[in-house]
């Protein structure tokens, strides 16, 4: 299983960096690192507005968990947001590395099934703002921009699927489906037929206890469901403010529309991409596609990925020195018990 993961991470990592060689050839290597070196003070501005933003889903996060169990600090839950950034950005799992690597920092502050449950409703919340914001993004894109059939085309496809996973999460929650705990029973009578393991019933179980909390979360603590989508939707807004940052320091013209359109495509790519290592290659072919469309030309489109790119590698950093901390520490505890 680890080489798999292993030779996956190299396969994607190889086309990101062919379709990012790609495109930096495109769109003129010259001109396009003349304007990431007009950054200038653009760079520290974008790192701080970062900050905030992982300040912010830390605290939507703590907002998530049961008033009895807030006794963990903004400091383990921010210390658990870099390291599962940092282990999601490196390798090809996505959520299934980042989560987890969440979790793992805070198994000495949380019972692991309040950490579990706490962190599945953040990040489904996440998830349906994300699909709002995407929603939003495209419309404005197409309601105010001439752009081709082809893009047309692309941004529709884009916002019908968007759309249906809203809908579909939405149901979910209203009508209180327990789809998972579905799935998981009848995967567990299937495995009980063939003659595996009985243990998956314990898993099924578990299941169903996430499920049942997630939905019980939002019937039962509509207060705490608002200010979680309201610090949600700040880190949004903190993007456009990144991006708009990016844009003006790059040497474009930007506008609050502008910006929101292309964070809008940003959250769709780290969406759809999330197996790819650091969203190598389709950022900045996705960010110079719509930069053209939107008259910025293809320099400026793949200017804004890489500053994108510089800022991951940074918190990634980051991550991975609170990673080291957090495991000498863990190391003394284990050596003093």
């Amino acid at each position: 299983m680890i080489f798999r993961s292993r030779v996956l991470t190299g396969i994607t990592l190889v086309l990101g960096i062919l379709l990012f060689a790609y495109t930096l050839y495109s769109a003129g290597p010259v001109e396009v690192l003349s304007r990431v070196r007009s950054l200038g003070w653009g760079l520290p501005a974008i790192i701080v507005i970062s900050a905030f933003r992982i300040l912010v889903r830390a605290i939507a996060w703590r907002h998530c968990i049961p008033i009895a169990n807030r006794s963990v600090g903004l400091k383990e839950l921010i210390a658990a947001r870099l390291i599962g950034d940092a282990a999601g950005h490196l390798t090809p799992a996505g959520l299934l590395a980042s989560e987890p690597a969440r979790l793992l920092v805070l198994a000495n502050k949380l019972p692991i099934e309040v950490a579990t449950h706490s962190l599945a409703v953040e990040t489904l919340t996440y998830t349906m703002t994300s699909c709002v914001m995407v929603l939003a993004g495209t419309m404005t894109l197409l309601a105010s921009f001439a752009v081709s059939e082809d893009l047309r085309t692309l941004s529709l496809i884009a916002f019908g699927g968007m759309f249906i996973v809203l809908v579909v999460v939405t149901l979910i929650v209203v009508r209180r489906w327990t789809l998972l705990t579905m799935l998981g029973e009848m995967m567990r009578k299937v495995l009980h037929m063939a003659g595996f393991s009985r243990r998956w019933k314990q898993h099924v179980e578990m299941l169903r206890r996430l499920e049942h909390h997630v939905l019980d979360y939002y019937r039962g603590r509509p207060i705490e469901f608002v200010i979680v989508n309201g610090y949600e939707g700040l880190f949004h807004l903190a993007g456009v403010a990144e991006t708009w940052t990016a844009l003006y320091c790059l040497g474009a013209k930007p506008n609050l529309m502008t910006a929101f359109t292309l964070e809008a495509t940003n959250r769709a790519i780290n969406m759809l991409f999330s197996f790819v290592p650091a969203r190598v290659g389709v950022d900045e072919a996705g960010s110079a596609l719509l930069t053209s469309a939107l008259g910025m030309g293809t320099a400026t489109g793949v200017a804004l990925a890489i500053v994108r790119k510089v800022r991951v590698l940074f918190w990634t950093a980051v991550g991975l020195i609170v990673f080291a901390s957090f495991s000498r520490e863990n190391a003394k505890t284990a050596t003093k018990t």
